[in-house]
Order: structure tokens, then sequence, then C-alpha cells
């Protein structure tokens, strides 16, 4: 019998070249394949937004909800979702900033991260959560007389944020450093968070406010969406953010709080006639905001935007 012939070194480094590959190539599959599973369990948490806000409009001569003092837009419609728990919540954003709620300043979240909690949970309010969805801002109309002072918006003096809503807190600390208490107080406007960066015309011109959901174009028409706050903005002059959203970008951008690659160049949405599907980071700029809005604006294809004027980063995306 001959002598057996084993593998030599170059063929050992062939197979084991080879098995990496494929890994790499399953492991690239799996990671598409997973966050397709997460975007579409996003679009069917929307899609129930969209059942709620319809149920609640059938219910009230076809209106949207409105703000009755609630800071959180999602809080007077909880008997409609009650039981539904992680509604608020994209998988692929499912992580708060803020889970124990102990920052001085609003949580906000980003692309893969969920807005935050605003209290510790000995204190927290009923209306305090977490999530990664953002109500139309235009979709909610409400009573901003007392954000204002003097005829403009108050945002002055320490710790205000958002329409005049304050931060107060304080930590007792042992010698070793730890937290031993927490007190928080605050005031608010009826509507610190949906007043965020909010133009004084909004504040005066109802016209701008969708108030039903039967809307012409409501195809068109976003309601809740992908956001890393509770208030979805977006205005025809709004430039792109510079980069894709992380906590704390340039608030003077609104469309920051939307524009982010959390689903391969989109985020997820459901529309004022419950339809629900994916929207290109670019076309959020021609979708209708609010009733005045301009679709064709500067950052739009019929506006004359061109493909240098994105971002870098915004570039590889679909053009509208």
């Amino acid at each position: 019998m001959g002598k057996r012939r084993g593998f030599t070194l170059v063929e050992l480094l062939v197979v084991i070249g080879i098995i990496s590959i494929l890994m790499a190539i399953l492991t690239t599959s799996l990671r598409g394949a997973r966050e397709n599973a997460r975007q579409t369990a996003c679009l069917a948490n929307l899609r129930q937004w969209g059942i709620i806000f319809a149920i609640y409009a059938s219910e009230h001569d076809g209106k949207l909800i409105r703000n009755s003092g609630e800071p959180a837009w999602y809080h007077p419609i909880r008997g409609y979702y009650g039981d539904m728990p992680g509604l608020l919540e994209c998988p692929s954003a499912a992580k708060p900033s803020n889970p124990k709620g102990l920052t001085t300043e609003p949580p906000y979240g980003g692309t893969r991260l969920a807005w935050g909690s605003l209290f510790p949970k000995e204190i927290r309010p009923a209306w305090d959560n977490s999530g990664s969805y953002g109500l139309n801002h235009w979709a909610y109309r409400t009573n901003l007389e007392s954000c204002r002072q003097d005829g403009e918006l108050d945002e002055s003096g320490p710790g205000s944020s958002a329409g005049g809503f304050q931060w107060h807190a304080h930590t007792e600390t042992d010698a070793n450093g730890v937290t031993s208490s927490w007190s928080y107080s605050c005031s608010w406007s009826n509507s610190w968070s949906y007043s965020s960066h909010v133009d004084v015309n909004d504040t005066q011109d109802a016209g701008r406010y969708w108030s039903a959901t039967h809307a012409k174009g409501a195809s068109k028409i976003p309601l809740v969406l992908d956001c890393w706050w509770l208030y979805a903005h977006c205005r025809a002059e709004d430039p792109p953010p510079l980069d894709d959203a992380i906590p704390r970008v340039d608030l003077s951008r609104r469309a920051n709080y939307l524009c982010m690659d959390r689903h391969h160049g989109g985020i997820g949405a459901v529309f004022l006639d419950t339809s629900v599907r994916k929207v290109g980071l670019k076309e959020l700029w021609t979708l209708k905001w609010h009733p005045q809005y301009n679709v064709d604006g500067p950052w739009t294809r019929a506006g004359g935007v061109q493909p240098e004027n994105w971002p870098k980063w915004l570039r590889k995306f679909r053009d509208y």
C-alpha cells in the first residue's frame, strides 16, 4: 500500500480562504435579512398607528387628535393602544438614549437610538416614555399661547428648552461620588415638546395645520414617522443634515429629526390615508407636511437641487 498523502499547507490555506469568504457572504446576508425583518416590523408598528388614528377619527367626526394639555402626542390616545406594548419603538432603534431619566437636557435619540425618558422611574409621569417615532408637527393642533411671551416664543432663561420647558435637576452624592438622591421639578407650556423650534407663524396661523383625516392628497401627507424626537419637522427650505443622525445634532435644521439612514436609505412612515411605506431620505422634502407646504422646494429636483448640493453621505441615495 502506498503511503497516505495529507493536505499541503497551500491546500489548507485555500480551504481556509474559501471558508472565510463564504462566512463573510453569509454574515452579510444574515445582517441584511435581520435589517429587513426589523424594517418589516417597523412598518407593521406604523400601520397600527395609522389604524389607531383612523379609529379615533371615526369616533370624533373625522377629526385628528388635539392637544388638551398632554406633553406627548401618544398619551391622549393611550386608550386605543394600551394593550399593544412596544408600539412606540422601531426595532432598529429600540434602545433609549436615557433609560434612567437622569439627564438635565432633552434626551434626543438618533439613527439607532430611541429618544429616552425625561424623568427618573420613581417620579415618572404617565405620559413619559421612550420611543422611535414622531408625529407630524402640523397634525397636532394646539393652543400655543402659553408658549409665547410678549408675542414671541419664550425660550429664555437657564435650563429652558423647547418652548419654555424648564429642567431642574439636583443630586446629592456621598464621599465616593455615588448619587444618594434625585429630585426633579419642571414647568412647561401645555405643549413644550410640540412647540420645539416652531415658527411664530405656526402659532398664529391655523391654516398651516391638518385638522381632519379627509384631506386631499392624504397619501402624501405624513402622519407618524421614524424620528429621533416626539415630533417630526420638515420645511421646504430646511437644508439636509451634514451627517447621519446622532444625539445632539444641529436643531436649527428641522429635517434633522427625520433625515437618518435607519432603513437602507429611508425611514418608515404612515400617511393620513393609513398607507404605510418606506420614504426615501431625499423624498422627505417632497411630502405635503402642511396645507401650505411647497412640495417643489429648493431641495427637490423640481426646485433645482443638484446631486452635488447634497452632503456626501446623502449623495448615494435616490433623488426625488
